[in-house]
């Protein structure tokens, strides 16, 4: 094995990659997949997400109003409904593992 030198020209054009909408693209690719093999891998974290920020806004507001809002109650609906939804995510990729299997 032996090294031989290639000279080369300079690049004369400019990258087509765009950091912005390739960016969004590979990310909502990457999402894609996450959901199809792992739903509650992404579903999970979001749901406890919300979970959190409703608790803080409850206590925030219990603190400052002395009451509960609708944007507490609001968050941990959403919550739930994320959580939810992981699950049901789960239930059908593991029904499709079952099928291919």
């Amino acid at each position: 094995v032996k090294y031989v030198p290639i000279e080369t020209k300079t690049r004369i054009g400019k990258s087509k990659i765009k950091l912005l909408q390739d960016g969004s693209r590979f990310f909502l690719i990457i999402t894609k997949v996450a959901t199809l093999f792992s739903p509650l891998r992404i579903f999970l974290p979001v749901s406890f997400f919300f979970f959190l920020i409703g608790i803080f806004y409850y206590i925030f507001t219990y603190f400052t109003e002395g009451r509960f809002t609708n944007m507490g109650g609001l968050l941990f609906s959403v919550s739930v409904l994320v959580f939810l939804i992981g699950l049901v995510s789960e239930q059908i990729t593991q029904m499709r593992y079952d099928r291919v299997e």
